[in-house]
């Protein structure tokens, strides 16, 4: 997630922890929930080991074959008329980003949900450029920047722990003057981004698989802002860890399908979203279109008892 971390003590920040009532009850009870529609959702499926070891099949396939469907996928890509960038580091990752936005003159930046750029620290990066403002689009991930950029309580809810009064708080400073009910406060975020939507004119997103054989980008929402990020601004940034990597449709297929039923307990997520470059005939998409594939170690686990590490998707149901 694009948030900054604490730099305080791990026992320190388990004191404070300890101390938050509010947080300890909202992780538990979405904890029981969570597990409860991961269950139905899986129930309703169908031979859902056979279905997890389908998807274990795949990630492993992957690794083994990394080189081979990292090389089909950039050449795809590069095809459509992207560019792709292979990061050996953190540093150069964020490196090569930042050094694009200066050099488009990046007034707006928006930023959908990724892990990735957390782990690279691309934040801190692009916000000491003069002149650019930085927004995240994922509301709760909105909600934790417009809060001093607090810390997130879980790699799928992000504010988990914010109560309703909090939110309203929070928003109350960017000129909100309703009440504490959820929906109007979804409401009021829905439009103070879409705006902020309309003049964004650099767009950076995460990469839930990147598709070989086409040289395409899945990527799966709740919200619909992945979709905007990528639609809108004329310049598009898709960062990704190396692992990403998948062999065909097919393949994404069965691992959204494992990916929403783990993660958030749903058949598939409301927006499904495959983008790339934008081409003849297509309405919508960036004009300049990027892939920045990061190493940043991945490739020390090959070949080690870490591998395994490599074909995680992100659901977060091991911390459910």
């Amino acid at each position: 997630m694009s948030i900054v971390t604490s730099d305080k003590p791990f026992l320190e920040r388990v004191k404070e922890s300890e101390q938050d009532k509010f947080m300890q009850a909202s992780v538990a009870k979405a904890q029981d929930a969570q597990w409860d529609k991961r269950e139905a959702s899986r129930h309703e499926l169908g031979n859902w080991p056979q279905w997890r070891d389908l998807g274990e099949q795949i990630r492993q396939h992957v690794i083994k074959y990394l080189p081979d469907y990292l090389e089909e996928f950039s050449d795809n890509v590069e095809k459509r008329g992207g560019h792709v960038y292979f990061a050996k580091t953190d540093k150069e990752a964020a490196a090569y980003i930042t050094n694009l936005a200066k050099k488009k003159q990046a007034k707006k930046i928006v930023k959908s949900k990724s892990m990735v750029t957390t782990e690279i620290n691309l934040d801190k990066d692009l916000l000491k450029i003069p002149g650019t403002q930085l927004m995240e689009t994922d509301l709760a991930e909105f909600i934790l920047q417009e809060d001093d950029w607090a810390e997130p309580t879980h790699i799928v809810f992000p504010a988990l722990a914010k109560n309703r009064d909090q939110v309203k708080t929070i928003f109350d400073k960017l000129g909100y003057e309703g009440d504490n009910d959820p929906e109007h406060l979804a409401r009021f975020a829905r439009e103070y981004l879409r705006r902020y939507f309309l003049q964004a004119d650099f767009g950076i997103t995460g990469c839930n698989f990147a598709i070989a054989d086409s040289g395409l980008i899945n990527l799966v929402t709740n919200e619909g802002n992945a979709d905007l990020t990528m639609a809108i601004p004329k310049t598009q940034v898709v960062v990704m860890g190396m692992e990403r990597i998948v062999p065909s449709l097919k393949e994404a297929e069965t691992l959204d399908n494992m990916l929403s039923r783990s993660a958030v307990g749903q058949k598939l997520t409301s927006y499904c979203y495959f983008s790339g470059k934008q081409v003849d005939g297509e309405a919508d998409g960036p004009e300049d279109f990027h892939v920045v594939i990061v190493d940043n170690g991945r490739s020390n686990a090959l070949g080690t008892p870490f591998e395994p590490v490599l074909q995680c998707i992100r659901c977060g149901a091991c911390l459910n």
